[in-house]
């Protein structure tokens, strides 16, 4: 038994019986209706039908209708890529589920002791949390995640701004405008909202670096000696202080130039260089070192991350962007 509008849709009309208890739809046309949708920019999907003993066509009838008439009714704008808002109807009704928001930044870390991600029970301040308790403030939602082009030592600087993505559940609004957030030593730029490949593109980044490394003084000798130094690859063993969170491998780097002063050197290096280790050698896993060049131990006292050459990310910014498919 079909419905008047099973019937019709599927070309059975005068060929089937005729009622209210729809073998197909199972009443749901009576049923579609949307209250509060807080945005028309939606993915509609159709779950738990079986048309397949009427079907005479190589695709879902019921789930294409159903789909036409909501987005008729409604003036819905069809976006399975990334929408505000996810509609799943089935027999037992519809369903509305907020999408998540992607909101893309960067951040300078002006003061150390400061994790990048948030660390339960160490009551440390992280950046995750100060960026995201603001935006949660500003677009609601009740979880928020970071996702990061890499991440500094948690004592150490960073003045030359990471690209991250702030991934936001279940917010209330979803019209990001550009903004700076400031505290507790943390200063992001917020630019804009972006889609949500644009997640896992910054995550999976990485870029050389400039660094500035402070450290004991210099002799001429010494600071001629690293200045003059040629382009250095060096072998870096995982290091000992994050072995407990990185596979245990031999990684390959190359330092491509040191600017040596009194008390302090610039370091360009490739992505994925430990720099700390770089200076002290860590009892050999790094080699060759600035400590073995010297002949002599010398450590980075204070590490500062002051460029980033991650112009890339701003081209993906902009193809990525999502106002730029409105």
């Amino acid at each position: 038994m079909l419905c008047d509008k099973c019937a019709s849709i599927y070309n059975l009309n005068g060929l089937v019986d005729i009622g209210e208890n729809c073998e197909i739809c199972h009443g749901i046309w009576d049923r579609l209706e949307l209250r509060d949708l807080p945005s028309q920019r939606v993915s509609i999907r159709v779950i738990g039908f079986d048309d397949s003993k009427y079907l005479l066509q190589p695709r879902s009838t019921l789930s294409a209708a159903i789909k036409e008439e909501l987005k008729s009714k409604y003036t819905l704008q069809i976006d399975n890529t990334d929408p505000d808002v996810y509609i799943d109807v089935s027999p037992d009704g519809i369903k509305i589920r907020k999408a998540e928001l992607f909101i893309f930044g960067r951040y300078w870390k002006l003061r150390n002791n400061i994790s990048q991600k948030r660390w339960p029970g160490k009551g440390i301040p992280s950046i995750e949390g100060i960026i995201g308790r603001e935006l949660i403030k500003i677009y609601g939602g009740n979880k928020y995640f970071m996702h990061a082009s890499g991440r500094e030592d948690i004592d150490a600087f960073n003045i030359a701004g990471r690209p991250f993505v702030m991934e936001i559940h279940e917010p209330v609004r979803y019209d990001v405008s550009p903004g700076i957030i400031q505290s507790q030593g943390i200063v992001a730029v917020i630019y804009g909202r972006v889609r949500r490949i644009m997640r896992t593109l910054v995550s999976d980044s990485h870029f050389d670096k400039s660094y500035i490394c402070y450290h004991k003084e210099l002799s001429d000798e010494e600071i001629s000696t690293l200045s003059s130094s040629p382009v250095l690859r060096i072998s870096q063993y995982t290091p000992s202080r994050v072995e407990h969170r990185r596979a245990l491998k031999t990684r390959y780097r190359k330092i491509y130039r040191i600017r040596a002063f009194r008390n302090f050197s610039y370091i360009y290096a490739e992505a994925g260089a430990y720099i700390k280790e770089f200076f002290h050698g860590d009892k050999g896993r790094t080699s060759p070192c600035i400590s073995s060049i010297l002949n002599r131990e010398i450590n980075c006292d204070t590490l500062i991350v002051s460029r980033l050459y991650d112009r890339f990310v701003d081209i993906l910014y902009n193809r990525y962007r999502l106002d730029s498919f409105h």
